[in-house]
């Protein structure tokens, strides 16, 4: 075992339990209902009430995390004297990998424990999920190196495979255009979407009606798991009945425990209430479509 500290970004999406399981440290981020500004970490907004503000109309912002963010965190962490891998939001979604990994190098020239920023090319519960995987493999070696290979062959496996109830929070974010906005409301049509090895999103299958969305990731956990991982992960925005229903046909299936987490604020103001979304390692590399 490997006493290395696993840090990311409030991103991940991680309950205070599975926070504390896995001894991570998390860097606060805020965000902004109206013009209000809260911190995610903080301030005691229920995922519920969120989604609630959202439905009301209230617009939900967000904005990435600048260097000087990074420097205070990091440095903090470093009087802990010990090692520090930052496993950062994706870099296909955000400029903060590039903002840690600057300040990093920076803290690096004067520091004796260094930290190793990689980009996780992962969000919400999937980065969360790296994260668990890297602790486990921590746990289980007393060299550095072989934690830090090990997150790099295994990083472009985790698979995120999530829905969305309306394009119109995406719309508003920039994300589609008004085009496709329209014809998923004319037609009910539910996008069926993942992250890329670039760490982007992309549409890979649109569906009509939303439980035959759910089978459909339901079936493509099932046929793309790695079989010797038994970690999967369901987030949900303000959606706990479809998650619960993925769950039990997950759990009805291989008889494993399925993690269930909410959507936090930084992603979730971008896809709205009533995302879902599965996390788990896949059996392959997932596939580059930017």
């Amino acid at each position: 075992m490997i006493n290395v500290i696993i840090s990311m970004e409030s991103t991940s999406d991680l309950t205070e339990e599975l926070i504390r399981e896995y001894d991570f440290k998390i860097m606060d981020m805020n965000f902004c209902i109206g013009d209000i500004e809260y911190s995610a970490l903080k301030d005691g907004i229920s995922e519920s009430e969120l989604y609630k503000h959202m439905k009301d109309g209230i617009r939900v912002s967000t904005f990435q995390a600048p260097p000087e963010s990074y420097m205070k965190y990091f440095s903090e962490l470093l009087k802990n004297d010990l090692p520090i891998i930052h496993l950062a939001f994706s870099s296909g979604l955000s400029g903060m990998y590039n903002n840690a990994f600057k300040v990093a190098n920076e803290l690096n020239k004067n520091s004796k424990n260094k930290i190793f920023v990689i980009d996780s090319l992962a969000a919400c519960s999937g980065q969360g999920l790296l994260g668990i995987l890297s602790r486990i493999k921590a746990n289980s070696t007393d060299k550095l190196s072989e934690v830090l290979d090990y997150i790099i062959k295994i990083k472009d496996n985790i698979n995120h495979v999530f829905t969305v109830d309306t394009l119109k929070y995406l719309l508003n974010g920039g994300r589609i255009k008004a085009t496709k906005y329209v014809l998923s409301e004319i037609f009910n049509i539910k996008p069926l979407m993942q992250v890329d090895l670039s760490g982007r999103l992309f549409v890979f299958r649109k569906v009509i009606t939303r439980k035959k969305t759910i089978d459909m990731m339901f079936n493509k956990y099932i046929q793309e798991r790695d079989k010797k991982s038994d970690i999967v992960i369901i987030s949900h925005a303000d959606s706990i009945k479809d998650a619960l229903y993925l769950k039990s046909l997950i759990e009805d299936k291989l008889k494993i425990n399925v993690l269930i987490t909410d959507l936090g604020p930084i992603i979730g103001s971008h896809s709205g209430p009533g995302t879902l979304a599965i996390y788990y390692l896949g059996n392959k590399k997932i596939k580059y479509y930017s």
